[in-house]
């Protein structure tokens, strides 16, 4: 179940004896009396149906029909089924306007679907009733800013008094921003395994192995990789190099977690990869993570590697079908030759719809002082990914404190509430937002 809800629901008043029960009681009720139903959907999503998860809990609203139910039901499906919620959401809000938890959630919805305008006037009856939730005023502040109320919201963003909330302000902002649940991503990826899809095979794994719950929080899901891997050795066979290939990698990403070097080396040196005369992997993202263990592990050097496979991978890289993950590993392996690794940006930059590639271009061209704000790769790439938090933080740098407008700090905001600038402790934060939304304050 989604914080947001949870949290209100223990601030829900048991009602008083001889009251007619509240909306906010009638949720408690329906959210207690089918606890059981809840689990066993959570049950079903973990062990990759969601689909059969998701249909479990439409059939409960369905057969409901309460708005209380619509509320809860949508609340569980916010990051499963993002169509289902929002339909869910407006039916609570459509029959019970004047409620505080009905205008939050419609508000986040319509928020998160970029009705910006449209989710203002709900958050501000949320806030009336609600006065004392101060992270919810750094999402009206977005959506005030977004509609060109730019006073409003910066009195907004004030109001969520950051400094005692920043951490509330955060995971609000992922509710908004943040990607769908990685148990749906894996049950779509699981999908595309089960029908067939050998493209899918090692992207299933990764997911496996990286369960981000949010942008703070994630790792291994070890009863995942177990139902997942044996699918995945059906369908690329277990003798097959690719599927050998897999089991190196999921075995020297249990020995990364413990440290240990030796046994990373001997199971690439006997498995025939990377190390030594060892070939390069089939898969290119399976490449990728064994060359991040070899260099991590000092086995052996990025010039090294790149000496061995410069030619492979670059074929692979500029080969009619492409191949982004093995242009990534060169430019990650080139970074003591700029020159060459320019160039690989700029080609990816050109080629691929990959940010990666446009910023590391803009970020070796500023190192090199060749970029300004009439250079023609910045153009691009404000054009391709306008609310990218690093790209706008190159051009403010670029600006330099004199030169910085209004609309600068606007687009820069913009793009830290789509994905806030790590931090300190090298996490996503809303700090930088933060001393955007002052530099603001001072330009109005």
């Amino acid at each position: 179940m989604r914080t947001c809800l949870s949290v209100l629901l223990l601030l829900v008043a048991l009602p008083v004896l001889g009251e007619e029960p509240s909306f906010e009681d009638e949720v408690r009720t329906k959210s207690t009396a089918h606890t059981t139903d809840f689990q066993r959907a959570t049950d079903l999503a973990d062990a990759g149906d969601v689909q059969a998860a998701n249909k479990q809990l439409l059939d409960l609203a369905d057969a409901d029909g309460s708005p209380a139910m619509s509320l809860v039901i949508g609340n569980l499906l916010y990051n499963m089924d993002r169509d289902a919620s929002y339909r869910l959401h407006k039916k609570a809000f459509d029959a019970q306007p004047k409620e505080r938890m009905t205008n939050l959630e419609w508000a986040m919805e319509r928020h998160r679907k970029g009705e910006y305008a449209e989710a203002v006037p709900l958050y501000e009856a949320y806030l009336k009733l609600s006065p004392g939730d101060k992270k919810t005023y750094a999402l009206l502040a977005d959506c005030l800013l977004r509609i060109g109320k730019l006073p409003e919201a910066v009195a907004a963003w004030d109001a969520s008094a950051h400094a005692r909330h920043h951490v509330a302000i955060d995971f609000a902002i992922f509710e908004i921003y943040g990607e769908i649940s990685p148990l749906r991503r894996r049950a779509d990826l699981l999908e595309r395994v089960k029908k067939g899809d050998a493209s899918a095979a090692e992207k299933l794994i990764d997911q496996d192995v990286n369960m981000d719950r949010d942008w703070w929080n994630g790792g291994p899901d070890a009863e995942a990789l177990k139902h997942d891997a044996p699918l995945v050795e059906q369908l690329l066979g277990k003798p097959s190099k690719r599927f050998q290939a897999i089991e190196c990698w999921l075995f020297i990403f249990s020995q990364e977690k413990q440290d240990e070097v030796a046994p990373v080396k001997a199971r690439l040196e006997k498995d025939g990869l990377i190390v030594g005369q060892g070939s390069l992997p089939e898969s290119s993202l399976v490449a990728a993570r064994l060359f991040n263990a070899v260099v991590a592990g000092n086995i052996e050097t990025r010039t090294q590697l790149l000496g061995k496979f410069r030619k492979e991978l670059t074929d692979r890289a500029k080969s009619p079908a492409g191949d982004v993950d093995a242009l990534n590993i060169l430019c990650n392996l080139s970074q003591d030759k700029k020159d060459e690794t320019l160039e690989l940006e700029r080609y990816g930059a050109e080629r691929y719809a990959d940010p990666r590639f446009a910023l590391g271009q803009l970020v070796l061209m500023a190192r090199d002082k060749k970029l300004s704000l009439d250079s023609a790769e910045l153009k691009a790439a404000l054009q391709k990914i306008p609310e990218n938090s690093l790209l706008q933080r190159i051009v403010l740098t670029l600006a330099g404190e004199q030169k910085t407008t209004k609309e600068m700090l606007v687009a820069a905001i913009k793009a830290e509430y789509r994905h806030p600038s790590r931090g300190v402790n090298e996490y996503p934060d809303s700090y930088t937002l933060n001393a955007y939304f002052q530099m603001l304050k001072q330009k109005l």
